[in-house]
């Protein structure tokens, strides 16, 4: 007994030495083989390996001869394929029933068959082109979407490099802006500094002017002092007095008083 867990693993190793023994010529296992494999194919529910197995098995007895066991066995296999669609053994099935129906003379039924055969076989050929282009819508489906993302994708890269710049822009502006708005501020700044260096240069000068007419001021004064005192020390003590005498100096005063004045002044010394 074969554990119902395995019995599709068995069935398809079955089928494979089936196969086997008849590539190599070994007709009697490759006979028991395929009995082995319908067996556990049916229990396992295994519809398309039944089948595989029968039109093989037909195949075989057809080759060796026994064509009513042959057409019994497509007939068979025949009946399994209407209860189960989906089989996809209509042209063996139906070429070894040609095939044994023209062996044994019966031209009727080959000529049935073969009709049948061709109608299979252009059956299989419609589906299978079914199936290709499906396969090329898909294919095309998805060549488009994949098409579709991609310019999808570039676009959205596109979008991110135009915003990335135009960030880059507007940041590039705002730090050109702020460092145009602190160089005005420095100049600003720079400008109210001159004019607060210049006011007090210009007070400084205005200071030094002011000390320095003082300055000239006292000097002037000092002088006319110095001059008064020359002066009044010259009146107080003429160096005409000492060097030439009263006399002299009396007529000196006096020429001086008339040269000032409207006075004309004569000096007459009488001396002892």
């Amino acid at each position: 007994s074969v554990d119902g867990r395995h019995e599709e693993q068995f069935a398809h190793n079955y089928l494979s030495q089936a196969h086997y023994f008849r590539e190599t010529g070994n007709i009697k296992k490759a006979t028991e083989y395929y009995h082995r494999t319908y067996t556990l194919a049916e229990k396992a529910g295994l519809y398309l390996v039944q089948g595989d197995a029968l039109q093989n098995l037909a195949e075989i007895q057809r080759q060796s001869g026994k064509l009513n066991e042959a057409i019994h066995t497509v007939n068979l296999a025949l009946r399994l394929a209407k209860l189960h669609p989906g089989n996809y053994h209509y042209p063996g099935l139906y070429n070894t029933l040609y095939r044994a129906w023209k062996q044994k003379s019966n031209a009727d039924s080959a000529l049935v068959y073969h009709e049948k055969l061709s109608n299979a076989l252009q059956a299989v050929y419609q589906k299978k082109q079914q199936e290709n282009l499906a396969d090329l819508r898909v294919k095309y489906q998805t060549d488009l979407t994949q098409k579709q993302l991609l310019k999808l994708k570039n676009e959205t890269l596109e979008k991110d490099v135009r915003l990335k710049t135009r960030q880059i822009q507007v940041n590039t502006l705002m730090e050109g802006g702020f460092t145009l708005i602190v160089i005005l501020a420095l100049l600003v700044a720079f400008y109210f500094y001159k004019q607060k260096q210049n006011r007090k240069i210009q007070q400084q000068e205005l200071e030094k002017l002011r000390l320095e007419k003082e300055a000239e001021a006292a000097q002037a004064l000092v002088m006319g002092e110095e001059k008064e005192r020359r002066r009044i020390s010259h009146n107080m003590m003429p160096v005409v007095l000492t060097r030439f005498g009263l006399k002299a100096a009396l007529e000196d005063l006096f020429d001086d008083f008339s040269e000032k004045g409207k006075l004309k002044i004569k000096v007459k010394l009488l001396l002892p």
